[in-house]
């Protein structure tokens, strides 16, 4: 009798711990999951932060290059109009026509 004790008391203590086992494996996936999900969710806001801040730096660069184009267009048309400006004005001597 006190062997049949023993060995039910085996199988309620191995039960148990397979029950526990169990139990802790089951808590480990949901944990995981809820894990998984919430990173998830804070990588999609931070996608959503580097995509404003990659158009952000986008659209600056293009107004740079915009604004560095216009300049030298403007230098070039300074530089072109002051050179017809120096010859409408200058004498036909200093020109380097022959005929006056």
């Amino acid at each position: 009798m006190a062997e049949e004790n023993k060995a039910e008391q085996k199988t309620s203590v191995t039960k148990d711990a397979q029950d526990k086992l169990q139990s802790s494996k089951e808590h480990a996936r949901r944990a995981a999951e809820d894990l998984k999900s919430a990173a998830g969710a804070l990588a999609e806001e931070y996608r959503g932060k580097a995509e404003q801040a990659w158009g952000e730096a986008r659209g600056k660069a293009e107004q740079a290059l915009g604004d560095a184009r216009e300049r030298r267009f403007r230098k070039t048309q300074s530089n072109t109009c002051a050179k017809i400006r120096q010859r409408r004005f200058s004498l036909r001597s200093e020109l380097g026509s022959s005929w006056v």
